[in-house]
């Protein structure tokens, strides 16, 4: 059994690393200006949408992002946020629940009937909405799509540690005393979680069931299947890298895909390039997260740096992250950096003007 998922494993790989070899280099430099132009005059050629949808990536700096945006509602009554719809918070995949669709769709429209400009919080994978089908809005280009992406490693680690430490069941077992058969749950053994960042053969065991095998051998991670989505994935060969590459960028009119992207590894940044798509979703939010300086959530462990920056941590998640999350992770960096250059030499010819606040 263990030969048929090594092989299986190892097949996957390299059919994916292909897959990826074959890619345009969007790193070049002529390539990522051209997606930045692309940006800017989709930009400028479209109004801002009625409908913001962030189908926010655990681990990602997305309370602190959620924090900040009900802020601006705060000021801004015009806004709603959808981030207490505790029955669509974590859906998983939407592609392959019509039932859940239809609802989602019915609870925006009674908020889009009040007038008002709407923003989608929740965890899930991509799921591509008709703004005039689903939402009953005028325009077929009133709904687009964000995310903030981080890098693998500190992402998987932060999971971990959270699942650990900082759930509601793990801090419900801590207070009935029960906090060590929780950990040990999550660790496969009966050892302290010291023990297991200590040592490597126990945090690589702890990973690769994480990955690869309580996720069907899903070697992409968590990041590209929120980027892809079910149907993008079964329309490029089964692969949820190439269905997460088509998401990356929305171009055209037509495009399904995400209008900006964010990283928590370059957070101001990418608030400034949110503010430039979406200057009233957005208004005043890199001065809102300047005055936090900080983000919400940080682990139980965090405040232990010997365990929390232990080397085993990038050792043992480096491999599992270099297959497809780091290389996709890379792809949408290097276009990020040419929108925000491009941005920052030509606001005005890039940038969109906020919409007049509607009445309520």
């Amino acid at each position: 059994m263990c030969r048929i998922i090594l092989l299986s494993i190892v097949v996957s790989i390299s059919f994916l690393s292909e897959r990826i070899h074959s890619l345009p280099h969007t790193s070049d430099n002529n390539s990522s200006q051209a997606y930045a132009h692309t940006f800017c005059h989709y930009m400028k050629s479209t109004p801002e949408p009625r409908v913001l949808i962030y189908n926010r990536i655990p681990k990602c700096g997305s309370q602190s992002m959620t924090n900040i945006l009900l802020q601006i509602q705060h000021h801004d009554s015009s806004i709603d946020q959808t981030s207490r719809w505790k029955q669509f918070w974590w859906p998983g995949d939407m592609d392959t629940n019509t039932t859940l669709v239809s609802q989602f769709a019915s609870a925006l429209k009674k908020r889009l009937v009040q007038n008002k400009r709407v923003r989608i919080t929740g965890h899930w994978y991509w799921h591509t909405f008709d703004a005039v089908h689903d939402f009953g809005l005028k325009r077929s280009n009133d709904v687009e799509y964000i995310n903030i992406l981080r890098e693998c490693a500190p992402r998987f680690k932060s999971q971990l540690l959270f699942d650990l430490f900082d759930t509601k069941e793990a801090k419900a077992a801590k207070m009935n005393n029960k906090l060590t058969a929780h950990t040990n749950s999550l660790l496969y053994k009966d050892i302290t979680v010291r023990e297991c960042i200590e040592d490597f053969a126990c945090l690589n065991n702890v990973f690769r069931k994480r990955i690869l095998e309580e996720n069907h051998q899903k070697l992409t991670g968590m990041m590209v299947e929120f980027l892809s989505g079910t149907k993008a994935k079964q329309e490029e060969g089964n692969s949820s890298f190439m269905g997460a590459l088509k998401h990356l960028n929305k171009l055209h009119h037509e495009d399904e895909g995400y209008s900006a992207l964010g990283f928590l590894e370059y957070y101001e940044e990418s608030l400034e390039l949110l503010e430039c798509a979406y200057p009233t979703f957005f208004r005043h939010a890199l001065q809102i997260y300047q005055q936090q300086q900080t983000h919400l959530h940080r682990s139980s462990v965090s405040h232990d740096p010997v365990l929390y920056k232990h080397p085993h941590f990038e050792q043992v998640l480096q491999p599992l992250c270099d297959v497809a999350d780091n290389p996709l992770y890379q792809i949408a960096l290097d276009q990020f950096w040419s929108k925000l250059d491009f941005v920052r030499k030509d606001r005005k010819s890039c940038c969109r003007s906020p919409r007049p606040r509607r009445p309520l």
